[in-house]
């Protein structure tokens, strides 16, 4: 017997259309539940996380847009045909996810002369590189994101685009040709085509109207490319130790880094190299070396709850590091006070919530890489919020004792080097 989908969103494309997408692009039946915005308040504590969207399959509740995504797309065939190729639409989708994210800073941003200059880096700076590097992406896999195909992360940009096209402007993919092609290209899908003429008239899309004016080798080698920190690179230095994993710990000084940073696919680290193939986005490193190491679940639907777990915590770590990182004092000042007073204390104790179902880990009640992000997040966390950050969180106190206590992880713990950390 078939699933019974329900997502739940506001009337807006944004998160929820690349999930809409993929839905119609499988022809999959689900109630499109759009919330009022004056229903919010009374529906949110309904919701995993006080958030959406949510996807509920057979009457469970799953959250994160990308994990939900992703799901779907395994299930529609718009996902790899092996990890290999799973990892570089991760690192794509993300890629896109990042520029999204920069858009969106800029277009909440509440005070006006900060929102201006911020707008100005955007157009001039962030945009051009992100845009530039997606279409080099297209030019490399034959008008595709990843893997010369027609993929979830084709579906995942066209249906982003409408909404970058309201924060920078319609003409935004005016010098990227190829961007222009993979977007067309799932456009003119069938099924995407009959989504776009009968979806609802949203918020979205009254805006656009006023804007109408190979895989690696079976033994591969591996570098791992970060600054002597432990930050984005340590779950994968966790993975590479849980699983006795031979790799080169490439710690780049800050001193080094603008003459090594021209030579990174998108200006960042941490980067791996495998056989000589360099990949970014540490979340999606992290995922394609869980699956090599047996840390991923059992099938799709456990899949989906370690993604939504990691990316919970990953949404953590953001919200933290735009208070650490936050140049003015007073404005620093009111986000660590919201930080520590609210959103510290939301999460965690949904994270708790986890933890107490899955038997001290964070899904599917066994150890899977959910808990080693996790983990690995927790000490960063400690030195932006303070070491005893889960006094009141005994269930992810025990997530984190779990994993430490492994044998290869206190070796490594052991004999990790001093870092800035």
């Amino acid at each position: 017997m078939s699933p019974t989908y329900k997502l739940y969103y506001f009337n807006i494309r944004a998160l929820a259309e690349p999930i809409r997408y993929a839905l119609a692009y499988g022809g999959i039946t689900y109630e499109d539940v759009r919330v009022e915005r004056e229903d919010w308040p009374k529906l949110k504590p309904t919701m995993p996380m006080g958030q959406m969207p949510v996807l509920e399959v057979d009457g469970k509740r799953v959250h994160q847009s990308i994990a939900i995504l992703r799901y779907v797309a395994k299930i529609v065939g718009l996902a790899g045909a092996d990890d290999w190729e799973n990892l570089q639409i991760d690192s794509a989708v993300d890629t896109i996810n990042d520029l999204r994210q920069k858009m969106a800073a800029v277009h909440f941003e509440a005070d006006e002369a900060v929102k201006l200059k911020k707008r100005e880096t955007l157009l001039n700076e962030t945009v051009p590189f992100y845009l530039g590097k997606l279409e080099e992406l297209a030019v490399n896999n034959n008008g595709h994101l990843a893997a010369s195909k027609l993929t979830w992360a084709d579906l995942f940009f066209a249906s982003l685009l409408e909404l970058f096209k309201i924060w920078t402007g319609p003409d935004v993919l005016a010098k990227y040709p190829n961007l222009a092609k993979t977007a067309e290209n799932v456009y003119n899908l069938d099924s995407i085509k009959d989504w776009i003429k009968r979806r609802p008239v949203t918020e979205m899309l009254l805006a656009i109207n006023r804007f109408k004016m190979s895989g690696p080798s079976s033994n591969p080698s591996y570098k791992l490319y970060y600054f002597n920190s432990r930050a984005l690179a340590e779950p994968i230095r966790y993975l590479f130790a849980y699983g006795g994993i031979a790799y080169e710990d490439v710690r780049v000084e800050r001193e080094d880094w603008s003459k090594v940073k021209p030579t990174m696919p998108m200006g960042q680290m941490p980067v791996l190299e495998i056989d000589g193939k360099r990949v970014y986005q540490s979340i999606a490193i992290s995922r394609y070396l869980a699956k090599q190491l047996g840390l991923t679940g059992a099938n799709d639907w456990e899949n989906l709850q370690i993604d939504s777990a990691v990316d919970t915590v990953n949404d953590l770590r953001k919200f933290m590091a735009a208070a650490h990182f936050e140049a003015d004092e007073a404005i620093k000042q009111k986000k660590k006070e919201t930080l520590l007073n609210e959103t510290v204390p939301f999460y965690l104790s949904k994270l708790e919530a986890l933890a107490e179902e899955n038997n001290g880990h964070l899904a599917v009640s066994k150890l899977t890489w959910a808990d080693v992000y996790f983990v690995s997040m927790i000490e960063l966390f400690k030195v932006w919020i303070g070491p005893e950050l889960l006094a009141n969180h005994p269930n992810l106190t025990k997530t984190v004792e779990n994993f430490q206590n492994l044998d290869s992880i206190r070796d490594w713990i052991e004999r990790r080097p001093v870092s800035e950390m």
